[in-house]
């Protein structure tokens, strides 16, 4: 046996003792220590080991390299983080960056899950692995609308039946797509960010995860911010989270939703990355007709606060560019 196989050992040895004495002080709920247990056992089979203190002229190199690489993607009119499909909106939160928390919050029908599951579409069809937690809608709703989106197919035909020729076969090959994307969809209801974690470490490769939405996560504490914030840095992916938000004031001027106004418990507002909120001046007198959807970076850790606009579909959820050439 050589000395990587002992350590290792050593080090298994050391989380079983750590786990019985979590078991036995009995003071622990049973889901926390199996998140606990997994998270040792998960960082042992990555064979992540503490580390000493790295040189900060070591640490330069690293850091020009990332300069560098930012750069040339810049050059080539691309983003060094995730694409959100949405280039305007990457332009200024520089991508979805790794371990990454950002909160996207609205008022209730204004299509947060629409724009939630239009970002899943556009990352999933570039080969990339995206899980979904929906804790309101089912996973056929969810589907149902992936696929309206991606066939440009009314979603409400799907509910009378009435489908023209034409309509079933951009369905099916709408269809064909979607088989081909690694997208995995959770729908329980009752989930907590422990359980999202154990379901999470199953996945053999993960690029994305979006949550629908914060208010429903079951509280195991009041820092679920906090928790997910350590979720998206433990699986280095950037974690999407939807959000309500709080009715404006009547005698408030500006309707646009502040941070002030995201819902929820904990400091979600503290530790997100990014923040921000879908918006329409009008969306209740002109909702059906509005074509036109803001999106307000109220928080943004790697640039500038902005706003801009997106076009809206909302017969086929779908959300775009403004200055692309919009098709049905």
């Amino acid at each position: 046996m050589n000395d990587m196989e002992c350590s290792l050992r050593k080090q298994l040895l050391e989380v079983l003792d750590n786990i019985t004495k979590m078991v036995n002080e009995d003071t622990y709920d049973p889901d926390i220590i199996l998140d606990r247990a997994e998270q040792m056992i998960f960082a042992l089979a990555q064979r992540e080991t503490p580390q000493n203190a790295t040189h900060v002229k070591n640490i330069l190199v690293d850091v020009f390299s990332d300069i560098h690489t930012a750069a040339t993607v810049a050059l080539n009119g691309e983003t060094t983080g995730l694409s959100t499909g949405f280039s305007s909106i990457d332009n200024i939160i520089v991508g979805m960056n790794p371990g990454d928390l950002i909160v996207v919050g609205a008022r209730p029908a204004m299509g947060k899950t629409a724009f939630a599951m239009n970002i899943a579409l556009n990352i999933a069809a570039k080969n990339k692995t995206v899980a979904v937690f929906s804790l309101e809608l089912k996973e056929k709703q969810i589907v149902s609308r992936l696929l309206s989106s991606e066939a440009f197919v009314d979603s409400y035909k799907f509910k009378t039946g009435h489908l023209s020729d034409e309509d079933w076969t951009k369905l099916k090959e709408a269809g064909a797509r979607l088989s081909e994307c690694d997208l995995h969809i959770y729908d329980d209801p009752n989930t907590t960010v422990t359980k999202m974690k154990a379901k999470l470490r199953k996945l053999k490769k993960l690029d994305l995860v979006i949550i629908d939405y914060l208010q429903l996560i079951q509280s195991e504490s009041s820092e679920i911010g906090h928790n997910l914030k350590i979720m998206a840095k433990e699986f280095g992916v950037p974690v999407i989270v939807m959000s309500q938000v709080a009715r404006v004031e009547v005698s408030r001027k500006d309707k646009r939703p502040v941070l002030s106004d995201l819902r929820g418990p904990g400091t979600i507002k503290e530790d997100a990355d990014v923040v921000m909120f879908l918006y329409r001046d009008d969306y209740r007198e002109n909702m059906e007709n509005d074509k036109r959807m803001k999106v307000i970076i109220a928080k943004n850790k790697h640039g500038a606060i902005s706003q801009v606009e997106l076009g809206f579909e909302k017969k086929f959820t779908r959300f775009y560019d403004i200055d692309e050439i919009y098709r049905e």
